[in-house]
């Protein structure tokens, strides 16, 4: 049942309005629905979403919490790099990971580069071609 199912994240973060800067004037995201106390959600292609919900003391994880499929992950990142956002640096022999000067790795055909929001959580821009 669930394997057909669509799925959706929820991200933590310690304050709400700073993280709405972010998703909205740097990532260019548009909120579907804000509760006055509640998450902030954001969809995004093919019926995908994530939400925001207020986490005070939020630790981030030291992982990838969602990523964007895109179609050109290098016009992407050069698009965010535009807008301030700055990519992690992955040296990963281990797991064949290496990021170039702008933070994109080469993954397999493709390639995918790392961010992070302004409380710590992991975002990744993949690309998928077709996305």
């Amino acid at each position: 049942m669930l394997k057909n199912a669509m799925i959706g994240a929820t991200v933590p973060v310690t304050d709400v309005n700073r993280a709405r800067d972010f998703y909205e004037n740097v990532l260019g995201l548009t909120p579907e629905e804000t509760g006055p106390d509640g998450p902030t959600f954001y969809a995004c292609a093919n019926g995908t979403m994530f939400g925001l919900y207020e986490r005070p003391g939020h630790t981030p994880a030291g992982q990838t919490v969602a990523a964007f499929m895109v179609p050109d992950a290098e016009a992407a990142v050069e698009d965010l790099i535009g807008k301030g956002v700055e990519f992690l640096q992955y040296d990963m022999p281990e797991a064949g990971i290496k990021t170039d000067e702008r933070g994109l790795a080469q993954l397999g055909p493709s390639y995918g580069a790392w961010f992070t929001d302004p409380d710590g959580n992991i975002f990744g821009v993949f690309e998928v071609p077709g996305a």
